[in-house]
């Protein structure tokens, strides 16, 4: 992702001894399920400029050099529609 255009991400884990997260995509494309609708009031602190979706199903590593701005924090009623749909798709919930 080093020349690539600067997307945002949520950010699942803190960074490990090498500098590197683990992150799930966010996308203004609409989605259908897995995707979790992103609304301005899920984000505390911030707001993003369109519509997003949280691609729970498009799970990447970056390093902490690729992150540029912090946008907010989103709810933890958000964070829990992630996490169910998140393990969901890797087979620890129905």
């Amino acid at each position: 992702m080093s020349s690539s255009k600067k997307r945002p991400v949520l950010v699942l884990t803190s960074p490990d001894h090498h500098g590197d997260f683990i992150a799930l995509a966010v996308t203004t494309v609409p989605q259908s399920e897995p995707a979790i609708a992103l609304n301005s009031g899920d984000i505390d602190g911030g707001t993003l400029p369109k519509p997003s979706w949280i691609r729970v199903d498009k799970v990447f590593t970056l390093s902490e050099q690729n992150i540029v701005k912090h946008i907010g924090k989103i709810r933890m009623e958000c964070v829990n529609k992630v996490l169910k749909s998140l393990c969901r798709i890797v087979g620890y919930a129905k």
